[in-house]
């Protein structure tokens, strides 16, 4: 008998402690436990593709048998994936079709005399450091990115307009390196959680030309693109 009457006394006594805590709200229980915060902001992640027109020229030093260089404008586009890293930060490799190049005049026996257009095709791997700015507004997202870059040189042929039609750098025109590389920087933002709008600056960092004066590919990039997230 006392027996049962102990365990009446302590099941009452449990009861009794347990009811203030059972009486709360269950969401302000769990709201009291502290949720864990977001590495990076949603969305962050994916892949996608890009283009857009390139408006390039050819920074001529003293000693180049170009004069005059003004912009070729042509082509870019490929494809990118995105991580993000942490809330506002993400790294975005590359893969893309640039074509660069230059019009400009060439008064030197080499070429026809005249206005001509140099076109020059590579593949560009850039990796670029992308910094978002936080807003309020979860549909646009503003940001800063930079980055090196390395280019492959698939093309390269020289117009005339004098004789017209084009031909190869390789038959008698400037001999262009295989490699180049270059510095990516600009700003962008990306919209409606799908797509993205970028300006672009490339800024070459080594002549390209291994036998006339320095010539440097400059670029500046109007582009656009779509994403999906991962």
């Amino acid at each position: 008998m006392r027996r049962w009457l102990r365990l009446a006394v302590f099941l009452l006594t449990g009861t009794v402690l347990a009811s203030p805590v059972m009486a709360q709200d269950p969401g302000s229980v769990l709201a009291s436990v502290p949720e864990a915060e977001p590495t990076e902001q949603p969305g962050l992640t994916g892949f996608g593709i890009i283009g857009g027109l390139n408006f390039s020229k050819l920074s001529l030093g003293d000693g180049n048998a170009l004069d005059n260089a003004k912009n070729r404008t042509a082509f870019t586009g490929g494809a990118f994936f995105t991580l993000g890293l942490w809330r506002i930060l993400a790294i975005q490799p590359e893969v893309l079709l640039a074509m660069k190049g230059t019009r400009a005049s060439n008064p030197t026996q080499n070429f026809t005399t005249g206005d001509l257009t140099l076109s020059m095709n590579y593949l560009e791997i850039p990796l670029l450091l992308k910094v978002y700015i936080p807003l309020k507004n979860p549909n646009l997202r503003p940001n800063l990115f930079a980055g090196p870059a390395i280019s492959f040189l698939i093309s390269c042929r020289v117009g005339e307009d004098v004789l017209g039609g084009t031909r190869d750098c390789a038959n008698g025109g400037p001999t262009i390196k295989s490699t180049d590389t270059s510095i990516m920087f600009g700003a962008g933002v990306d919209f409606l959680q799908s797509f993205t709008a970028q300006v672009r600056f490339d800024m070459g960092l080594q002549d390209v030309d291994e036998e006339q004066g320095t010539a440097k590919n400059r670029s500046l990039l109007l582009m656009v693109g779509y994403f999906f997230s991962l």
